[in-house]
């Protein structure tokens, strides 16, 4: 593991600049629509090169949760375990990070001109924040260093991406998906992965009646003939 490093040589510059060499605008892997924008820094603390920035996108109410989430399914070798509001597992290419075995995932928020601890994978994104996660020790923390960009999405059609919108968000009883292609098929999970509902619509307009459904995040993933897109919502 890199030795601990309190010090971060930068501060936030400016509305698209961060530390350590990494800007907003150099990040090739990006993920989300939107007006904001958050970096999502992972270091897995397992070689010389083993600390990735991910750019994300969104508007409204987004958590560090929703970030991970909706990387995750844009981002074929990117692979997130995680409730909504603890950070299990993360792997990332050939690095992993695996709950207890030998350490745990630790979050941060970078308020200039250093990492702070906060309050996990629940806190809530605001524009031009940078949230870390970090494969640590609980004693010394190893805080997250030297980030490089993670290459662009892979897996994602070169041409087209889908366009899905879903809403309301937070969601009482109906969920509505209003896509530019065919919807062939959805499924819904909880925050453990299960599938909760599926269906085959063969539409671009669908309406999900989700009145069993318990409080809570779920994220429901489209299938459609240019590629699978995934969005978090809450009910």
């Amino acid at each position: 593991m890199k030795k601990i490093s309190f010090f971060l040589a930068a501060a936030l510059l400016s509305i698209h600049a961060f530390t350590q060499g990494i800007e907003f605008n150099q990040i090739q892997n990006w993920t989300g629509t939107g007006s904001s924008v958050a970096m999502l820094i992972v270091d897995f603390n397992d070689g010389p090169e083993d600390c990735f920035a991910f750019g994300y996108r969104f508007d409204g109410s987004k958590t560090a949760y929703n970030m991970l989430v909706d990387i995750a399914a844009a981002t074929s070798n990117f692979s997130v375990n995680a409730s909504s509001s603890w950070l299990n597992d993360l792997t990332y290419d050939t690095h992993s990070g695996i709950a207890g075995n030998p350490t745990y995932w630790m979050t941060f928020t970078f308020i200039d001109p250093d990492w702070e601890m906060n309050g996990g994978i629940v806190e809530v994104l605001t524009d031009s924040m940078a949230f870390g996660c970090s494969y640590t020790e609980f004693s010394p923390l190893i805080l997250p260093a030297n980030p490089v960009p993670a290459p662009i999405n892979v897996g994602l059609d070169e041409t087209h991406i889908v366009s899905v919108r879903v809403y309301p968000n937070p969601v009482a009883d109906q969920l509505f998906l209003e896509a530019d292609e065919i919807i062939q098929k959805l499924v819904v999970l909880d925050v453990s992965g299960r599938i909760v509902l599926s269906q085959i619509p063969a539409q671009q307009h669908v309406t999900i009646n989700v009145n069993d459904l318990s409080s809570g995040f779920y994220v429901v993933t489209m299938e459609c003939i240019s590629g699978v897109i995934s969005h978090c919502f809450t009910k």
